[in-house]
């Protein structure tokens, strides 16, 4: 370790000699818990935004679901990488975490969370509210104007330092660095039958809080959905049944409509009786 970062210290000019010893450093520690340990810690962020009607904001929250290995306990990690990473400057942000199955509970203020007594796994959540981007669309044949949300989670990739502990071995304490990635986009809510389309495949659910989206497979990118204007003439459960045949060309409205046409097309054109009286 000692001469692996001791080019480190006559790094005067670039900072690069810095990082790939200090990479060198990790990969040597990785090297040393995977063996004694049965693997390295490794960390999965994914976001989850709902939508309030009322406020005309997103609810953000951001987790990262920390792992350690079959031998391997957390024993504190910094808290840098998880304030404020993806929420807009200004923006106040609750940050909590959660070992295990106990309840969630605030994250104390300092530059590290301790873990006593060390768990297997903890998750980090940060939660914060930002204005929602909307915009009126008014498509073919539509004569009311839907509105439209933009749903995309913020973040890049970022190193949290963890420092881990062995099972059977309580007294060394081991620094790690662990790739935390940009956050995957789990779900949306919006309010009761107001989602209307979904520019990404994905299932939509009906939940105790109004509508759920949520992808299908493992595609990322942005989100666009389609919100039905808050009247209950367009918020309730027939038009919703119904809205996948509403606005939007498909196999099953294109022969309805053809159906629709030729049955009129055909009554139209039937010879009618002649107006004399039998037996005249």
């Amino acid at each position: 370790m000692l001469r692996a970062t001791d080019p480190a210290a006559m790094a005067h000019v670039s900072l690069r000699p810095v990082r790939e010893d200090l990479a060198a450093a990790n990969t040597a520690m990785e090297a040393l818990v995977r063996a004694l340990g049965g693997g390295v810690p490794t960390a999965a962020t994914t976001a989850s935004a709902r939508y309030d009607d009322e406020r005309k904001e997103t609810r953000w929250e951001v987790r990262a679901a920390v792992a350690g290995a079959p031998g391997v306990r957390l024993l504190r990690l910094e808290t840098r990488a998880f304030r404020g990473v993806g929420a807009p400057q200004g923006v106040p942000v609750g940050l909590t975490y959660a070992s295990g199955t106990e309840a969630p509970r605030p994250v104390p203020p300092g530059a590290w969370l301790e873990l006593e007594p060390a768990p297997r796994g903890v998750a980090v959540a940060q939660a914060w509210a930002e204005p929602a981007s909307l915009r009126p669309v008014r498509a073919t044949l539509r004569p009311v104007a839907f509105e439209r949300l933009d749903v995309a989670p913020s973040g890049a990739a970022d190193d949290v330092m963890i420092t881990v502990v062995l099972d059977g071995r309580p007294g060394i304490e081991i620094p790690l660095a662990v790739r935390l990635f940009p956050p995957r986009l789990a779900r949306v809510g919006v309010p009761r039958y107001a989602l209307y389309f979904a520019s990404r495949p994905g299932t939509v659910t009906l939940d105790a809080d109004g509508d759920r989206w949520e992808p299908a497979g493992d595609g990322d990118g942005p989100l666009r959905l389609d919100l039905a204007p808050g009247t209950l003439l367009l918020r309730n459960g027939a038009f919703a049944r119904v809205r996948e045949y509403l606005y939007r060309p498909n196999a099953g409205a294109v022969v309805a409509a053809a159906g629709l046409a030729a049955l009129a097309l055909v009554l139209i054109r039937r010879p009618r009786p002649s107006g004399g009286v039998p037996g005249s």
